[in-house]
């Protein structure tokens, strides 16, 4: 048992009282206190890298380890047997790591993102694979040698696999980066096949080739969703997909876009589609203004996104202001690259990934410092010392990875060309130093906020804002300081916190008790967003919002709540208009809803027993599609209910109007 109180004497009387209700001027219960708080402090850090603890976790069925990760169905045979084998890494993975990188870890000062797969494995985290090299050349999958596509169906098809493939591989996202001119020449050339099959039978060919296509693309963009939809990957769930389109011109990238989109409209059998995740990039003189050569598409792509909350929009003139003139797919839900040239010189996109990531519990070193700015400081110093350390021995166990261990993503060329490279850090030293990108992330900047300034209204006051920012900066400046430790670069990340805004906010009331607008509610707010409970309005959110994405550009996004906008398309397009001129990366949640018994579109009612339709008091999830946004993804709660904590922020969404 720790001899001292783990928190500066202040904090830490503080902490006793309001836990439970002593002060020091009662000797005996005060004592007794401090005993009971310390023995179980204690046995907390011991329970961490406990198997039997953990196993027992989940044969309890603990809510926080069955609803951790809101695409997992944990009724599911496949789903448990994940669950049981995640215990016993998570366990185990956090022991391999030293004791004061355990203490922040256990006490909740960082979080070691997927200890289920590392270090115990030397996985890598979401990836920009080059899917151009692997359809043109062709790659072996098992005990199949696979040949070149021929045509957009098969090409189509063979994106699933290789998307199921490298998702085993690593343990994060998957992107598929400007999936309309990948998979353009594959539509050329079933154009080309319907060219010739209709020579046989009349003399004007082009206009029915041209009708066939389009179906063909159709049936294949079809295909797509519904085998990522329905693919279960090694661990035992969809895989977190993205794909990113908007910037081809030809016909046939305009043809695939429009497929993309009209699919998911259509629906799964009347539900909204989780996967994949679709990007619309946006840019101007392309599609962004009526007269635009694509306006159409965004007109498209706007009608999609008002029914099934995707697509999200990425601002091509925003990120190239922050990525030196690339267009950088994230990875994932929100994870970017960094720009990064090969030793020609070229800027290199794809064939890339992140390594992993480190978050920081703001909040939790606000309330440490008592609200002192200065001590607050400090204490961010220490404990992004700590997470470096364990950045670190993440990236050392990926680079002693045996390439054998992920073929589809090393040896066949996923991760780029591997010519030459015979270990694992080959593909990450040398000439590709800095290829990759590993993350420090963090949440709570606003519960953080409180805590310094004991104003919840901080957002209000410039001065406060400016520290707000001075935080990334400072988080900054120490990431630039690490460079040079690390072989990819370190990167400031704003965590999407699905389950973390639960457990970051659950530890912190265990130790330090309930303070008002700081971790009263149930969840910490996700990274620099505007509160999710507080009202404001699109444009206000967009703007205050803004100020931090030059500060996280390893990953972010940016959203706002709205009613069902269907019947105003001008004001949804106001909005996104609004976000084009000032950020990145953005969505709108306008969920609609559908009940299968009544016929009800619009938005599902939620208290907490759950979901249910607000016509016919409907709860039963068999006759129903719920949607919500997450954190960048999207899930479906009703059926595959989320940890506590999410599902509080998600109902205490307020609507942007």
């Amino acid at each position: 048992m720790s001899p001292t109180p783990p928190l500066p004497t202040s904090v830490f009387e503080k902490s006793i009282q309001r836990l439970y209700h002593v002060t020091p001027a009662h000797p005996d219960t005060y004592q007794h206190a401090v005993h009971d708080y310390l023995t179980r402090t204690e046995a907390a850090y011991q329970r961490a890298t406990d198997i039997d603890a953990a196993l027992e976790q989940v044969r309890a069925k603990d809510p926080k380890v069955m609803s951790e990760n809101g695409n997992k169905d944990a009724r599911t045979f496949t789903v448990q047997r994940e669950i049981i084998a995640n215990a016993v890494y998570k366990a185990q993975g956090l022991a391999m790591f030293p004791e004061d990188i355990r203490r922040a870890h256990v006490e909740g000062r960082i979080h070691i993102h997927d200890l289920d797969r590392s270090p115990l494995s030397a996985m890598p985290n979401c990836s920009l694979p080059d899917f151009s090299r692997l359809l043109k050349n062709g790659f072996v999958m098992g005990n199949a040698r696979i040949e070149p596509p021929r045509s957009i169906g098969v090409a189509a098809t063979l994106l699933t696999q290789l998307i199921g493939s490298i998702s085993g591989e690593q343990y994060g996202g998957i992107s598929v980066h400007r999936i309309d001119e990948l998979l353009a020449p594959y539509a050329e050339l079933t154009l080309e096949k319907n060219r010739s099959l209709f020579r046989t039978v009349t003399d004007n060919a082009e206009e029915p080739a041209r009708r066939k296509t389009v179906n063909d693309i159709y049936d294949a963009m079809q295909t797509f969703e519904y085998q990522i939809n329905t693919l279960t990957t090694a661990a035992a769930q969809t895989p977190f997909t993205s794909v990113s389109l908007g910037l081809g011109t030809s016909w046939a990238a305009r043809e695939i876009q429009k497929a993309i989109l009209a699919v998911r409209a259509q629906g799964m059998s009347g539900e909204t589609a989780i996967f994949p995740k679709i990007l619309f990039f946006v840019d101007t003189g392309l599609n962004h203004d009526p007269g635009d050569p694509n306006y159409d598409i965004k007109l498209q792509a706007m009608s999609c996104s008002m029914r099934r909350i995707y697509p999200d929009l990425i601002s091509v003139p925003r990120l190239r202001e922050i990525k030196k003139g690339q267009i950088v797919t994230p990875m994932g839900c929100r994870s970017f690259l960094h720009p990064w040239r090969t030793t020609s010189g070229d800027y290199e996109l794809v064939g890339r990934n992140n390594l992993g990531v480190v978050s920081l519990n703001l909040p939790h070193l606000a309330i440490k410092a008592d609200g002192d700015v200065d001590t607050f400081f400090d204490l961010l110093d220490a404990t992004c010392a700590i997470a470096f350390d364990a950045l670190k021995i993440r990236e050392e166990v990926i680079l002693s990875g045996e390439l054998s261990a992920a073929p589809i993503m090393y040896t066949q060329g996923g991760m780029g060309d591997p010519t030459g490279k015979t270990t694992a850090r080959d593909w990450y030293t040398g000439d590709n130093e800095k290829r990759s990108s590993i993350s420090l992330g963090y949440i709570g900047i606003h519960n953080a906020m409180v805590m310094l300034t004991g104003d919840v209204h901080w957002h209000s006051h410039e001065q406060y804002r400016i520290l707000s920012r001075r935080i990334l900066e400072h988080m900054g400046d120490l990431v630039g300081a690490v460079q040079e430790r690390f072989h990819a670069f370190v990167s400031i990340y704003a965590t999407p916190s699905e389950s973390l805004c639960d457990r970051f906010v659950t530890l912190d009331r265990d130790t330090f008790g309930v303070i008002e607008d700081v971790n009263d509610r149930d969840y910490y707010e996700n990274s620099f967003h505007y509160p999710s409970y507080l009202p404001t309005n699109p444009v206000e959110k967009i703007n205050f919002e803004a100020e931090y994405m030059p500060l996280t550009t390893g990953g972010f996004m940016y959203y706002v709540e709205a009613p069902n906008l269907q019947c105003n398309p001008q004001a949804f397009e106001a909005i996104w208009d609004e976000a084009f001129d000032h950020v990145g990366y953005f969505g709108i949640n306008s969920p609609v809803d559908t009940c299968f018994i009544c016929e009800f579109e619009g938005e599902f009612t939620c208290d907490e027993q759950g979901y249910s339709c607000p016509h016919c008091g409907n709860r039963d999830e068999t006759a129903a599609s719920v949607t919500r946004r997450l954190c960048g993804y999207l899930g479906s709660p009703m059926k595959r209910p989320v940890v506590a904590g999410k599902q509080k922020e998600i109902s205490s969404r307020v609507k942007h109007c």
